[in-house]
């Protein structure tokens, strides 16, 4: 997809405004945005709630709060409020990796 404009947004569930300058390829996902033929690649969310955990691992809401309780390996939550916890994403991706190197 071609950005025609500065500005783009992402959907509301993936995070605030990303700005790009004119041109380039724009590759959108649920869970970030990389540009192409620029030097500007990053996430535009760095941290999952555990709805998003589930939904990037293919695994239920339930699983994620087991794994928290028994799996070691599996991330730290982190608690930013009362009722809101949130997880690393480079974390699950180290996470992910070690799982499928381990599968192998």
């Amino acid at each position: 997809m071609k950005i025609d404009t500065a500005v783009h947004t992402l959907p509301p569930q993936s995070g605030p405004k990303t700005e790009h300058k004119r041109g380039g390829e724009c590759i959108k996902t649920a869970w970030g945005c990389k540009m192409t033929n620029t030097t500007l690649v990053h996430d535009v969310k760095p941290t999952l709630r555990p709805r998003e955990v589930a939904a990037y691992c293919s695994i239920g809401v339930s699983t994620v709060w087991w794994l928290t309780v028994n799996d070691p390996t599996f991330p730290k939550k982190i608690k930013i409020g009362p009722k809101t916890t949130i997880f690393r994403k480079a974390e699950i991706d180290a996470w992910l990796a070690a799982k499928a190197g381990g599968a192998r």
